[in-house]
């Protein structure tokens, strides 16, 4: 089949790297197919099956409104928090 894609084409689409490709596809969080037996196996995807795994990741704006999330800066090393200034 022309339309199988390797796991770095898929993980080039994804943005990611190849180990996270493997992991979602041992965890069957995207579906693969296994070409082979034993050592010499490899996988391969079908590109409608990525953009399936893609279009279930979209999270959908709860009323028609943009959440953000801020993540919660560290303190800085010595205790100072949002640049404050000890005297």
């Amino acid at each position: 089949m022309k339309n199988l894609l390797k796991p770095n084409q898929v993980a080039e689409i994804f943005g990611t790297s190849q180990s996270l490709v493997y992991q979602l596809a041992k965890d069957r969080k995207i579906r693969s197919v296994k070409l082979g037996d034993g050592k010499k196996s490899s996988i391969r995807f079908r590109m409608q099956d990525v953009e399936e795994y893609i279009n279930n990741c979209i999270k959908e704006p709860l009323n028609g409104y943009n959440f953000l999330v801020q993540t919660r800066q560290r303190p800085r090393k010595g205790g100072k928090k949002n640049g404050a200034v000890s005297t």
